[in-house]
C-alpha cells in the first residue's frame, strides 16, 4: 500500500516535524560532544545529560513515525478500518512514548543546570537554586510518569480501547503537567539573567548574554503553545505528538547552543581582553592573568564561561568572605609588583 499520510494534514505535519527534528538534534548534540572532547575535557555530565535527552527524543520520534505510517492517513477513531491487533499495537506504542517525553524534558533541563553550575557556582545562593530546580524537575518527571503509567484502571485500558475502565482526563493532565514544565523553563531563564546582570561588562554584552541564556528556556514557550493547540485533540489525532516533538527538539537545541564558541562572543578571550574586579581598581590584561594564574583559586578557575576559550570571570562580592578577598588582593598586588619591570 502506498503511503497516504500526506492526505491527512495532521499526519503530514507530524512527519515533517519528525524528519526535520531528528537530524537537527543529532547534529547539535554531536557538535556539542565533539567540541568538548576535542578540547580535552572528556564527555562530562553535561554531555551525558544531552545524550540521554537525545536518546529519549529518538525513541519518541521513531515510535511516532511508526504510528503515523501504520495509520497511513486514517484516523484512529475509524475502528472499523483497522484489525483489532493493530489498534491495540498503536495504543501500546502511544503508551510507551508518553514515558519518553518527560524523560527528554528532564535530561535537557539537567544539562542546562549542570552548565549553570559550572559557570556560576561561585555564588552559593545560585547553587541552592540550581539544586532546588533540579530536584523540582526530577519530582515533576516522576509524577508525570506515574500519572501516565496509571492513567487508567485497569491499566490495560490505557492501550486496549475495547476494555471498559476508568481513566483520568488526558486534557487536564496535559495542561497541568506542561504548565509546570514551562514554569521551570522560565525559572531557568531568570536564574541565568540574574547572574548575568552582576557581571562587570557593557550593557550590550549583558543583553547578548541574556539572550544567549534565554534560549535555554525557549522550550517553555513551545510548551504553552502546545497546550493551547493540542487541547481537546488528544486521542483523536497526532497533533499533540507533533508539538511534543517540536518541544523536545527545541529543548535539545537550547541545552546545546550556549556552549558553542562562535556564539560565546559576549566575553571574548581576546589577547588584549581586560578584566576589572568589582572590589578593586586593578586592570588585568590576558598576559597579566597568565603570569598570576598560580594565585587564582581553584573555584574561580573552574567557573570560567567556556572550556574552549580563555574567558574571564568577573569577581563579585560572593567569591569569599571579606577577609579572604583582602588576602587574595594582597597576594595579587605583590605578584604584580614582582613581575613589573
Amino acid at each position: 500500500m502506498a503511503p497516504q499520510i500526506f492526505t491527512d494534514h495532521e499526519q503530514c505535519s507530524n512527519f515533517i516535524v519528525a524528519v526535520v527534528a531528528i537530524p537537527v538534534t543529532v547534529f547539535v548534540v554531536s557538535l556539542r560532544v565533539l567540541s568538548t572532547v576535542r578540547a580535552g575535557k572528556g564527555v562530562g555530565r553535561e554531555n551525558w545529560f544531552a545524550l540521554l535527552a537525545l536518546l529519549a527524543f529518538l525513541v519518541y520520534a521513531s515510535i511516532d513515525l511508526w504510528i503515523i505510517f501504520t495509520l497511513n492517513g486514517r484516523s484512529i477513531l475509524q475502528v472499523e478500518r483497522f484489525p483489532t491487533e493493530t489498534i491495540v499495537a498503536i495504543y501500546k506504542a502511544a503508551y510507551v512514548i508518553n514515558i519518553a517525553a518527560p524523560l527528554n524534558q528532564t535530561f535537557a533541563k539537567l544539562c542546562l543546570l549542570a552548565l549553570y553550575y559550572r559557570i556560576f557556582s561561585i555564588s552559593r545562593a545560585f547553587v541552592y537554586w540550581v539544586y532546588g530546580v533540579g530536584v523540582a524537575q526530577i519530582l515533576w518527571c516522576l509524577s508525570v510518569i506515574c500519572f501516565r503509567l496509571f492513567l487508567c484502571q485497569p491499566i490495560t485500558d490505557a492501550w486496549n480501547p475495547f476494555i471498559r475502565g476508568n481513566c483520568l482526563d488526558s486534557q487536564i493532565l496535559l495542561a497541568c503537567g506542561d504548565s509546570i514544565n514551562s514554569l521551570l523553563d522560565f525559572i531557568l531563564i531568570f536564574m541565568a539573567i540574574w547572574m548575568v546582570v552582576k557581571l562587570r561588562v557593557t550593557r550590550a554584552d549583558k543583553i547578548r548574554m541574556s539572550v544567549l541564556f534565554a534560549l535555554g528556556g525557549f522550550a517553555g514557550v513551545v510548551g504553552i503553545v502546545k497546550v493551547i493547540e493540542a487541547w481537546g485533540t488528544i486521542g483523536s489525532n497526532v497533533r499533540n505528538s507533533s508539538w511534543n516533538m517540536a518541544q523536545q527538539a527545541t529543548s535539545i537545541v537550547c541545552c546545546c547552543v550556549p556552549i558553542y564558541n562562535n556564539l560565546l562572543s559576549t566575553i571574548k578571550g581576546k589577547r588584549r581582553a581586560t578584566y576589572t574586579a568589582r572590589n578593586g581598581d586593578a586592570g588585568w590584561t590576558l598576559r597579566e592573568r597568565n603570569r598570576t594564574l598560580r594565585f587564582t583559586t581553584k573555584g574561580a578557575e573552574d567557573n570560567w564561561l567556556s572550556s574552549q576559550r580563555e574567558l574571564v570571570w568577573i569577581a563579585n562580592q560572593e567569591i569569599a568572605t571579606q577577609g579572604d578577598y583582602q588576602l587574595k588582593n594582597q597576594v595579587t598586588h605583590k605578584s604584580l609588583e614582582v613581575e613589573s619591570p
